[in-house]
């Protein structure tokens, strides 16, 4: 549009000129004139966004008798829009009785200098003339700014964070969208790399990625200069995002008893540690589950649960109740700790092999009908009480050294009976010390009882 524009200006200005050359023959009768360009209504309160409208009028006078022109006579008011770039025709119109004209413009794209041109009338007796430049200063509207999509917070960082919304402009009648608008995404005082233009129906969307806590707005600005443009810049509200770190986690190292006593306090020891930038540091204040499995094809379980301490140290304690072999695994909860989330992770795995005490007891020795004869019950607590997890089997051997010397010999085995009971019968009476042997086989310790029968 601008550049048909041109064309007809300059068509303008080349038929100006050839009135001139020929006016030039009779100069002595051609009258001199002026033209006045202004406003209509100064204070009319536009153009604006919402009313991009301006009217303008105009005055040509006779410059030797200080009269106005009453012939009619074309006038042509062209602009340089937003006070730059070429001049473009926006209006043809004719003067009336008076010397006046008016020209009335919708649609401005912008303020701008206007300028009105009378190519002269040779025939009437009238010399060309152009008006001063006229400087339309628009009432900017003021822009809203609604949202129809804002940030969430907190969010991990690295997250892509959204603002969308629509840009308007209205009065108390009407309103319309602000289009073609440059919006730039801030981060505290300072603009992002982000910014778009608004569209059509005044929408825009800016995204970016989060990777410290900061305050996210929009700033909306006309792409015309100032003080040409239909509306004023414009800042959004602002939103407040926090940024949550993430680290990743690993347990460099736990340890298990290798073999446990099953009455005893069973403990799990290790650090877990977080990665900071490149490096792995101590991870304080992380949660810590404890799993086992039965071995050989066991599911994993439960065992329970602890925290860090400031130096990213664990340490577990329990009574296990289970015997045999169990595989260990300690793993790491997702954990908050202020603005830093720690990652879960999983522990490499440990076995330990949990055992039981035995102990020979009720030892009963005598010489009965021709026989000695020896008994006891093999149990894995001893008689003064705590907590029997299994009834003990297994073999139990029988040795003997009489009195006076300390060399034993083997006499005999036998195995317990489903409650761990055991039973010795030697023909003949035997004399001396007698020792009943339980070994360690299976899941249970070895013990043994030394009983005197004389």
């Amino acid at each position: 549009m601008r550049a048909v524009r041109v064309f007809a200006a300059a068509l303008v200005s080349a038929g100006a000129a050839v009135v001139c050359v020929t006016a030039s023959a009779s100069a002595d009768s051609v009258t001199p004139t002026t033209l006045t360009l202004v406003q209509a209504d100064p204070f009319c309160g536009c153009p604006s966004l919402v009313n991009p409208s301006v009217i303008l009028t105009g005055t040509l006078w006779n410059a030797q008798s200080n009269t106005v022109v009453t012939t009619p006579e074309p006038v042509t008011v062209v602009e340089q829009v937003a006070g730059t770039g070429p001049w473009v025709i926006v209006a043809s119109t004719q003067t009336d009785a008076t010397g006046n004209f008016t020209v009335s413009l919708t649609n401005l794209a912008a303020g701008g200098l206007f300028q009105a041109e009378f190519s002269g009338d040779p025939g009437g007796g009238y010399a060309a003339s152009t008006s001063p430049q006229y400087q339309v200063k628009p009432i900017p509207s003021t822009v809203s700014i609604n949202f129809t999509s804002t940030p969430k917070s907190p969010v991990l960082s690295g997250s892509t964070v959204t603002l969308a919304g629509k840009a308007s402009a209205s009065d108390s009648s009407s309103t319309v969208p602000v289009a073609g608008a440059s919006v730039t995404l801030y981060q505290g005082a300072e603009p992002t790399s982000v910014h778009g233009t608004t569209g059509t129906d005044g929408s825009f969307s800016l995204s970016e990625k989060m990777t410290a806590s900061s305050t996210l707005y929009v700033e909306l600005d006309p792409v015309e200069p100032w003080p040409y443009s239909l509306y004023a810049e414009s800042i959004s509200t602002a939103f407040p995002i926090t940024v949550l770190q993430v680290h990743s986690t690993q347990v460099p190292n736990f340890m298990v008893p290798a073999r446990h006593e099953l009455h005893t306090t069973f403990t799990i020891t290790g650090t877990v540690q977080a990665l900071t930038g490149t490096a792995w540091k101590p991870a304080p204040s992380m949660g810590v589950a404890f799993y086992y499995r039965v071995l050989p094809k066991g599911s994993w379980v439960h065992a329970g649960s602890g925290r860090t301490n400031s130096s990213g140290a664990f340490s577990w304690q329990a009574r296990p109740i289970k015997l045999g072999y169990l595989r260990w695994q300690v793993r790491v909860t997702k954990t908050q700790v202020g603005t830093n989330v720690y990652l879960a992770s999983t522990s490499g795995t440990h076995d330990s092999f949990f055992v039981d005490r035995s102990y020979v007891t009720h030892v009963v020795a005598l010489h009965l009908h021709g026989y000695t004869d020896l008994a006891a019950i093999v149990q894995d607590y001893p008689q003064s009480g705590g907590v029997t997890y299994a009834q003990v089997t297994g073999t139990v051997y029988l040795y003997y050294h009489p009195r006076g010397t300390s060399t034993w010999r083997y006499l005999s085995s036998a195995r317990t009976d489903g409650q761990g009971n055991v039973a010795f019968a030697r023909a003949g009476t035997i004399n001396g010390y007698f020792r009943i042997v339980f070994p360690a086989q299976g899941h249970f310790l070895g013990s043994s009882a030394t009983v005197y029968l004389g």
